[in-house]
């Protein structure tokens, strides 16, 4: 069907595309394994998230370090997006003393949320254990410039970094 009216053509080419569309689409979903998400199985990753999130913090405060682990990872399957889970996987693994490990995922946590200020708290720490302290010192500067002022943790912050300094400082002069 040749037509020299341009318009006339497009209208036949749209239609055969969408025909084309909609047939494709319907077959691939009509032999797929798993049926396309719903609201429902939505709502339900959901709530899986929600409950492995809340079971690790869990875990992490009653010092079950292995299996706080256990959960991060399987919330990570789940969602791998998540810097928080990332940052919490990290300190778990920096309580069991896997310091690589953990540095890994304080690091991953950054690449998906550069502004993730906890994330360069347990960097420092696992930078201190290696001993890095150049490394270490920098990571908490970055916490302590990225954390509200009245954060615990701030405090923590620069006591480390005077000690860090302190020692840097007595190692110089020696």
């Amino acid at each position: 069907m040749a037509t020299k009216n341009p318009i006339i053509r497009n209208v036949f080419l749209a239609i055969a595309l969408g025909i084309i569309i909609w047939v494709s689409g319907y077959s691939i979903r009509h032999f797929m394994d798993s049926p396309a998400p719903t609201v429902e199985l939505l709502s339900s990753k959901k709530q899986n998230i929600e409950l492995l999130f809340n079971s690790g913090i869990g875990f992490m405060q009653r010092k079950q370090y292995q299996q706080a682990v256990n959960q991060w990872q399987k919330l990570l399957a789940l969602t791998s997006t998540m810097p928080e889970a990332y940052v919490n996987l990290g300190y778990a693994l920096f309580e069991l003393a896997d310091y690589p490990a953990a540095k890994n995922n304080f690091q991953h946590a950054l690449t998906l949320e550069p502004y993730q200020a906890n994330a360069y708290y347990g960097l420092a720490i696992c930078y201190e254990k290696s001993g890095n302290i150049a490394a270490a010192s920098g990571a908490m500067r970055s916490f302590i410039h990225l954390s509200k002022k009245d954060d615990a943790f701030v405090r923590k912050a620069q006591a480390a970094l005077w000690e860090w300094q302190t020692t840097q400082q007595k190692d110089k002069s020696n």
